[in-house]
């Protein structure tokens, strides 16, 4: 165990995933649904008031009468579905975490909305002209390696009908400027995020020089060590233009946000909303 330890004490090779599943952890999989249901936080899904006007402004720009079967690519809980069904779309959404799409379902039924949840990673989409509009928010979009961004945009590219549109923000380069590489530990006796029981947790951020970084978690409990890596691309225009134009997609638009603001120098993330002829 200890050789694992120091073989992961080193900087990540570009994309590395590690060694465990993170989004579908059984332990951590707990924490990020509350996560996802707190209504102050921006840790997974954003806090519930820039998704109420995020929603909106979707909903007003791609009305369901004309855009009216949505997918929601990395829903989580379905706060953005659920927001999506009352506006009026058909809603369909997919998570590559089980509790959080178990949970998702779960209270779509109970509020009686009628929308189609499924566990899969969405790199594996295989929908053919099925959607007027596709999102992804929560700027996971960046958390992808270069080669699976052009997996998934095909894959979305598939998946609308003529006309559809692909909605996703991701983080600029303006927010990569504020970063900075950093290490440390800590010890936790009762459990932690990480795990239920005591563990000892290493952390260690590292920047690559094409504006992509990585938050190295090493979670080491009595005869295992788990090792997760979570990556992140902050984005010049140009870029992120050049990368939604590869598949086909036309009528590129920027905004500073989800919530339609103006993009400039200053915008931290970029949200890009993109048509297929």
């Amino acid at each position: 165990m200890q050789q694992k330890v120091f073989q992961y004490l080193k900087r990540p090779k570009l994309y590395d995933a590690g060694t465990a599943s993170f989004w579908d952890d059984d332990h951590i999989s707990v924490g990020l649904l509350e996560q996802h249901l707190d209504l102050k936080s921006d840790d997974a899904t954003r806090n519930h008031f820039f998704v109420d006007i995020s929603s909106h402004w979707i909903t007003e720009s791609f009305p369901p009468v004309d855009f009216h079967r949505l997918l929601d690519l990395g829903c989580g809980a379905g706060v953005y579905a659920e927001k999506f069904y009352l506006a009026g779309y058909q809603v369909a959404g997919v998570d590559i975490s089980r509790r959080s799409i178990r949970y998702a379902a779960s209270h779509a039924k109970k509020e009686g909305y009628s929308i189609q949840y499924q566990h899969m990673d969405y790199l594996t989409l295989n929908f053919r002209e099925q959607f007027d509009i596709v999102t992804m928010t929560g700027c996971e979009y960046g958390t992808l390696s270069p080669g699976n961004r052009n997996l998934l945009l095909k894959k979305i590219y598939a998946a609308l009908k003529p006309g559809g549109v692909i909605v996703l923000d991701a983080y600029s380069d303006k927010n990569f400027t504020d970063k900075k590489e950093s290490d440390n530990f800590r010890y936790f006796k009762d459990g932690s995020f990480w795990h239920p029981k005591e563990h000892i947790y290493l952390t260690a951020t590292y920047l690559y020089d094409n504006r992509t970084s990585a938050e190295q978690h090493i979670v080491i409990v009595k005869g295992n060590v788990s090792y997760f890596n979570l990556w992140e691309h902050d984005f010049k225009e140009q870029e992120l233009k050049a990368e939604i134009q590869n598949p086909g997609f036309t009528n590129i638009h920027f905004y500073g946000d989800l919530a339609g603001s103006d993009f400039n120098f200053q915008s931290k993330t970029i949200c890009v909303c993109a048509q297929k002829p």
